[in-house]
């Protein structure tokens, strides 16, 4: 081990000595190297005798005594960071000394640079915030499934619903992975936690919107005059329709701008960027030839720079807000309810939010309207699964499909017609006779 002072002449000539002293000691993987210390003199040749006495264990296929353990334990992250990149230590030892916070951040950096939705990155490192908050987590060596599964019992308990409890712990299980991918974690703490069942405890039930009231809704937005955040009613129309003819989700729909449309080609299409997309893999998506003729009239109306947004949509995620204000509007005025029952005529009623069984028409239930509609024209389930973007067949058909009791009445009468018992009876006493 070698201590001495870095020095340098400055722009006068005169030599200059640092204010910490170095170390220069033989490091595991990369032969000697020298290692910032500190100020007192004694405290760095400590510091020195300590990396020589790891790097021997480290050399001898040994671990560090419990002595060393509580040393490295005083030390800042920053420096445990640099002795596990010079061969010290291993790099779950320098990552056990790191907050969650900056683990977190990591993470989220990590899934930014896959290309991971900004969303879907947003929410994830949010739920993990709260989660390791909830559970008084501060170091990776702090988490414990055991008291993971008690915050969501907890939580669920207090109204939280199966499937948001769910989608924490997926959150908190992928950073594992991630964390035991890393080497930051010896092995992964909540591998043996299982989901609970979200069938049994449906929170949001959504319904697909009938094309009678589909067209109602688009009446009624179009011929609004009341503004929802900047947007007219003709703007509401026709992002209803976008959503409801192409399956995109609000946040990707107002990711959208005015170069992702092609409008002149054959099939006309638009592009959602990878970014942009919840999976991640984006998708050029075709449109009927009428939605490509309502967009060229909107766009050719409100004239904008190609790199403008498609459509004024505010930034907060208020489409169920909206659409239930329009629905509301699909009904006549009490006004006009009052003066026809007045003359005993027929009062028509608004289309509902929430309808039988509790489903409701939100904003998403415009996707769930795509989905289901192209089940019931027959389309073939893996074009609907590459329409809806999913990887699975099961989530399309199983989550987005809304079939009916008299959908599956219609369907028997495609079985093939048999005779009533009595006539069975006549038929075989004149086959024997």
């Amino acid at each position: 081990m070698r201590l001495y002072r870095a020095n340098w002449k400055d722009p006068e000539g005169q030599r200059v000595y640092s204010t910490n002293w170095m170390v220069e000691v033989r490091t595991p993987s990369s032969g000697r190297r020298r290692i910032g210390a500190f100020r007192d003199k004694r405290a760095s040749e400590e510091f020195g005798r300590k990396l020589e006495a790891l790097c021997d264990l480290r050399l001898a296929g040994q671990r560090p005594d419990s002595a060393l353990l509580a040393w490295l334990d005083t030390l800042p992250s920053d420096t445990l960071a640099k002795l596990s990149r010079h061969g010290f230590i291993d790099g779950e030892r320098a990552a056990s000394a790191k907050g969650l916070p900056g683990h977190v951040a990591d993470y989220r950096a990590a899934l930014a640079a896959k290309g991971g939705c900004e969303q879907h990155v947003r929410q994830d490192g949010n739920k993990l915030v709260r989660l390791f908050e909830g559970c008084g987590f501060a170091l990776l060596s702090d988490l414990d499934a055991g008291r993971v599964q008690q915050w969501l019992a907890d939580r669920r308990s207090e109204g939280m619903g199966a499937a948001t409890s769910n989608s924490y712990l997926v959150a908190a299980k992928a950073f594992c992975n991630w964390a035991v991918k890393n080497r930051r974690l010896p092995e992964h703490p909540l591998r043996h936690l299982a989901k609970v069942n979200a069938k049994v405890d449906v929170r949001k039930k959504r319904r697909p919107l009938s094309p009678e009231e589909l067209a109602r809704l688009l009446a009624a937005a179009g011929a609004s005059v009341r503004l929802f955040r900047d947007m007219t009613g003709r703007d509401r129309a026709m992002v209803y329709r976008m959503a409801s003819e192409t399956g995109l989700r609000w946040s990707e729909l107002r990711s959208l701008r005015r170069a992702s449309f092609d409008l002149v080609g054959i099939p006309a299409t638009v592009v959602l960027d990878a970014a942009d997309e919840k999976a991640g893999r984006g998708a050029v998506l075709p449109l009927r030839p009428e939605l490509a003729d309502a967009l060229r009239d909107y766009f050719v109306d409100h004239p904008a720079l190609p790199s403008a947004p498609a459509f004024p949509m505010p930034i907060d995620d208020c489409g169920a807000e909206m659409l239930r204000r329009d629905l509301f509007e699909t009904g006549d005025s009490p006004a006009v309810a009052a003066e026809k029952k007045a003359r005993g005529e027929t009062v028509v009623p608004a289309i509902p939010y929430r309808a039988a069984a509790g489903r409701e028409a939100d904003f998403h239930a415009l996707r769930h309207t795509f989905g289901t509609w192209l089940a019931k024209g027959g389309v073939h389930p893996k074009v609907a699964q590459d329409l809806m973007g999913y990887s699975t067949i099961n989530l399309t058909m199983g989550l987005y499909t809304h079939i009916t009791l008299q959908d599956h009445a219609a369907a028997l009468q495609n079985l093939p017609a048999l005779p009533r018992p009595a006539q069975a009876a006549n038929s075989a006493v004149d086959t024997m006779a």
